[in-house]
């Protein structure tokens, strides 16, 4: 067998542990992430786009600061 035949057997016996690994443990932190620019929805309301609001209400909340130290 040629080496890049060889090499390309191992890419893709290696592609679905790789796709498993991204989808559980890569997929829920940029969901995450995402979700944070997002205002908490409630029953009758959607979640409201709110950008960089969470992060400036977390920076200027002082118990937050005390809690992180």
């Amino acid at each position: 067998m040629r080496r890049s035949t060889a090499t390309l057997h191992a890419w893709l016996l290696l592609l679905p542990a790789m796709a498993l690994l991204a989808l559980f443990t890569h997929w829920p932190a940029l969901a995450t992430l995402i979700d944070s620019f997002y205002a908490t929805p409630r029953p009758r309301r959607a979640a409201a786009f709110a950008g960089l609001d969470n992060y400036r209400q977390i920076i200027d909340d002082p118990i937050f600061w005390q809690a992180s130290s």
